[in-house]
């Protein structure tokens, strides 16, 4: 299973249609198996009237080589929740979920772009992904205690 991560190097603040202004944070995990991966995005609107978009349409995944790969719309993926197809979210409220891109086994993910308004928004939003820390190590297995001492030879009975 390939991982990655994404390094939030600042949120997004889009200006959608009617002046609804919603906020993208990266993920914090990108989860990849085989050629599948998929990205956990969230939208927060912080605007003052509801915002309707489908996301999923404007994100997109570059790889090491700078191909640009679209959303999967219907992969499925075991990372968690699929970021629903369309999304209407009121004031103050968030939306989240993964979108799944499917990409060929040699490919390496490095950067994950969003552009509000099915992707037809002026401003994109843009992480670079990066390589997770290494898990660490298991523990070693604690050594077995040392085997008690023999107890000692009964001293010989005194001769008669």
């Amino acid at each position: 299973m390939r991982r990655v991560s994404a390094a939030l190097l600042g949120a997004c603040a889009f200006i959608a249609a009617g002046g609804v202004s919603v906020q993208t944070t990266a993920p914090s995990a990108v989860a990849a198996a085989a050629a599948p991966v998929a990205v956990q995005f969230q939208l927060k609107n912080t605007g003052e009237a509801p915002y309707k978009d489908s996301p999923v349409n404007g994100a997109v995944l570059v790889d090491a080589d700078g191909q640009h790969f679209a959303a999967a719309l219907f992969a499925k993926t075991s990372a968690g929740p699929a970021f629903s197809a369309s999304v209407s979210i009121s004031p103050g409220d968030t939306a989240r979920g993964f979108i799944t891109f499917e990409l060929p086994d040699a490919a390496r993910p490095v950067q994950v772009q969003s552009a509000m308004n099915s992707g037809f928004s002026d401003d994109v939003g843009e992480w670079t992904l990066v390589a997770p820390a290494p898990a660490p190590a298991p523990a070693p297995a604690p050594a077995p205690a040392p085997a008690p001492a023999p107890a000692p030879a009964p001293a010989p009975a005194p001769a008669r």
